[in-house]
């Protein structure tokens, strides 16, 4: 367990054995306490690399409504169902290059997000990225009416059912890593204009 501080509010983050952690909130008022946890902070969220964190429990930031940005930490292998659900402040979020599922319901509603950047892995030896297979499950990103940018989004595998349903911001895609796609993966999306395929791509 460790305390840590993000833009003058303090939050304890609890590390357990299988790399899953818990958030809790100090200092924060009352109104604003997700099922199970204390509030959130104001602004940009950093979690520390150092800590080994490899998986985000669920609801661990549901309807938290001060966040605005979450960068990850690079141990970070899957965001659990319904974990920035209803984040409705919530900006931007930097996904990093381990992280290879990201669940159910995970950023359903965050009706302000604008931008997901999903990192790429680089070879310290020869300088070459890569970029590492993630699996986005159902009604993942639906209700994000305001994304209209995803960075790396070849990184994109599979997607469940209805996983972008109502990105009603969405003009772009690029869907020409994906292999696997479940149904209405994009239903509502309604200024989706272009849609970058390849023969591999299934419609």
């Amino acid at each position: 367990t460790f305390e840590c501080e993000v833009e003058g509010e303090r939050f304890k983050v609890c590390v357990h054995r299988n790399g899953s952690f818990d958030v809790e909130w100090l200092d924060c008022p009352s109104e604003n306490v997700p099922s199970g946890y204390s509030a959130g902070s104001s602004g940009g969220v950093v979690i520390p690399d150092d800590k080994n964190i490899m998986r985000l429990d669920d609801e661990c930031f549901q309807d938290n409504t001060k966040i605005t940005k979450v960068v990850l930490p690079t141990t970070l292998m899957e965001i659990s169902e319904y974990a920035f659900k209803g984040c409705t402040n919530l900006e931007e979020i930097v996904i990093p290059a381990k992280c290879t599922v990201i669940n159910n319901y995970a950023f359903k509603d965050c009706t302000s997000l604008k931008k997901i950047k999903l990192l790429e892995s680089e070879d310290k030896v020869n300088g070459d990225k890569s970029t590492g297979a993630l699996t986005v499950g159902r009604n993942c990103f639906e209700g994000c009416v305001n994304l209209t940018t995803i960075e790396n989004p070849s990184r994109l595998t599979t997607a469940y059912d209805y996983a972008f349903k109502g990105c009603t911001a969405l003009e772009t895609m690029d869907i020409n890593g994906l292999r696997i796609a479940g149904k209405y993966v994009f239903d509502g999306c309604t200024k989706l204009k272009t849609v970058i395929t390849d023969a591999d791509t299934p419609l």
